[in-house]
């Protein structure tokens, strides 16, 4: 892929999201937006023929900047890395031995708090920490494990006697605990920490992150599997109800440095694909101290 074909999917994905966060229809969003759903279509498929002026009422539908539907990751990046790289070029053997020594030194792949896994329930973070841990020779903890036993309740009742504002707290609370008190592990973390953003800014300053992702049917079979009815119980439309909340969710998942998605992987080959994708990152474990 071309970088104007990569740059078109990313705008498409960026207004996809967008979109279903605002909950609306491909239909919706083009009659919001005085446009053809069939152009709303292909934009988000990333291959509309943009024009800029089309890009802002499809801004404006969505009620946010025209700068916020551009912003792409490598868009982010790429002065910052285009800096880089022609410091790099310049650099001679001895310099650029002396440069990677540092890097090493300072380990600015690996993260001091070892590696957190996110995603919805049901994506494999149990399955996939359990085997990664035991490869790595890290402990593996879950997190809603620190909270119960901090709180001395279950995670129902903490909603239903404090609300989520105090589960919040508990979250930032059982995190910071686990990382001044404990050495690196792999850490599976409640789903909607990414909607916290002082929680997910934390984690994702001191772990190397993995969001683990499906299908909403996978996701649903596989938590039922598990002999735990109530997210079906719980709704007369769970399939929908559960693909909201992932709408809600993606932008904050997508900052995770891994994404791998189990629904389309086999089982039998996910901790291998885990395992490569942390080593492409120079992943090895490290015991420096954490930024709060």
């Amino acid at each position: 892929m071309n970088a104007k074909n990569s740059f078109l999917a990313a705008v498409g994905a960026n207004v996809r999201v967008h979109r279903k966060q605002s909950q609306l229809t491909i239909a919706e969003l083009a009659e919001t937006a005085e446009l053809s759903p069939r152009f709303i279509s292909q934009l988000e498929g990333g291959s509309a023929n943009i024009a800029i002026g089309r890009l802002r009422q499809v801004a404006a539908a969505l009620s946010i900047s025209l700068e916020q539907l551009l912003q792409t990751e490598s868009s982010a990046h790429s002065s910052t890395r285009t800096a880089v790289n022609q410091i790099v070029a310049r650099l001679n053997e001895t310099q650029l031995e002396h440069a990677l020594n540092f890097l090493r030194e300072h380990n600015f792949s690996a993260k001091s708090g070892g590696i957190a896994l996110v995603g919805m329930r049901g994506s494999g973070k149990s399955t996939l920490g359990a085997a990664i841990s035991e490869r790595l020779g890290l402990p593996f903890v879950e997190l809603a494990e620190d909270i119960q036993k901090n709180a001395g309740l279950d995670l129902a009742e903490i909603f239903e006697l404090h609300g989520p504002d105090y589960y919040r707290s508990l979250v930032r609370a059982a995190l910071n605990q686990r990382l001044a008190d404990s050495g690196q592990a792999i850490l599976a973390l409640p789903g909607g920490i990414v909607t916290d953003d002082q929680a997910w800014n934390l984690v994702r300053r001191n772990f190397s992150t993995v969001w683990l992702h499906a299908k909403a049917i996978d996701l649903l079979e596989r938590v039922a599997n598990q002999g735990d009815q109530r997210p079906m119980d719980a709704s007369e439309d769970a399939m929908s109800d559960l693909e909201r909340m992932m709408a809600g969710r993606e932008l904050g998942y997508r900052q995770a440095e891994i994404q791998i998605d189990t629904s389309s992987t086999p089982l039998d080959q996910l901790e291998s694909l885990l395992a490569s994708c942390l080593a492409e990152i120079g992943w090895e474990g490290s015991q420096a101290g954490y930024v709060p």
